[in-house]
């Protein structure tokens, strides 16, 4: 039988897609990032791309099934988005990294960072830490 949670993970790549498009997108409005890192994000946006999708999707999938385990409901994953707390750690162009969290109303994990391209999940306190 089919479940709320079957058809959310049905529609992972979907809000997937969703969120790192939106991300870029909107990069140039940001003030998080400075224009020799925007141009960095620019030329690496496929692989970038490609990294941030493969964490975003870790963090929906475990979201949902921890929502599952506990037999809440999953929140609307379609206002959910990410954000970049730093900005990019450039060694080059072909070695883009950053720490982000997803955001947004219902989703449980808010506060806890990940890196990109995916590591280790990073705790608020180890980002705090850092400042």
């Amino acid at each position: 039988m089919s479940s709320n949670y079957d058809t959310e993970r049905s529609n992972v790549p979907d809000h997937v897609t969703r969120i790192v498009e939106t991300f870029f997108d909107g990069l140039p409005a940001t003030a998080e990032f400075s224009k020799s890192q925007l141009e960095i994000l620019d030329k690496s946006r496929d692989s970038m791309s490609n990294d941030l999708s493969r964490a975003v999707t870790t963090a929906l999938e475990t979201e949902i099934s921890k929502m599952e385990e506990q037999g809440k409901p999953v929140g609307d994953i379609s206002k959910w988005k990410f954000l970049s707390k730093f900005p990019v750690d450039v060694v080059d162009v072909d070695e883009v990294g950053m720490v982000g969290f997803i955001t947004g109303e219902g989703y449980s994990r808010n506060g806890e960072y990940f890196d990109v391209p995916p590591s280790r999940t990073t705790t608020a306190e180890e980002v705090e830490a850092k400042n």
